[in-house]
């Protein structure tokens, strides 16, 4: 998230609309310059918020107050991951739907039984 200043407000306002607060997005690179962004969202000054599908906006480091990365945690996502693995594997348990078992059956006529 790239929070702007009041000179990158007017600068950019013409392509990503007046009084823009923040542009959030994945950052393709930066330079001593610049910022390049696919831009997902931009948040104006009156809290209302417009979403990008992945447009490209070069911001130069002049008009951002204040950069912010957002990062998955890895621990949080692994804990999920097990989680969802785990309730993947207990169905499929109580499902016999693996094949490890589960009520026998009767075999039918012709199948093994006494034949009587």
């Amino acid at each position: 998230m790239l929070a702007l200043n009041d000179n990158g407000r007017v600068a950019l306002g013409p392509s990503i609309g007046q009084a823009a607060e923040s542009v959030e997005g994945t950052l393709q690179a930066h330079t001593d310059s610049a910022y390049l962004l696919r831009v997902t969202g931009v948040t104006y000054l009156n809290g209302q918020t417009n979403r990008w599908t992945s447009e490209p906006l070069n911001v130069p480091n002049q008009f951002v107050s204040v950069a912010q990365e957002r990062r998955f945690s890895r621990s949080r996502t692994a804990l999920a991951t097990a989680l969802a693995a785990g309730g993947v594997v207990l169905f499929a348990l109580t499902r016999n739907l693996l094949g490890l078992g589960g009520p026998g059956r009767d075999p039918g006529p012709g199948e093994g039984g006494t034949g009587q």
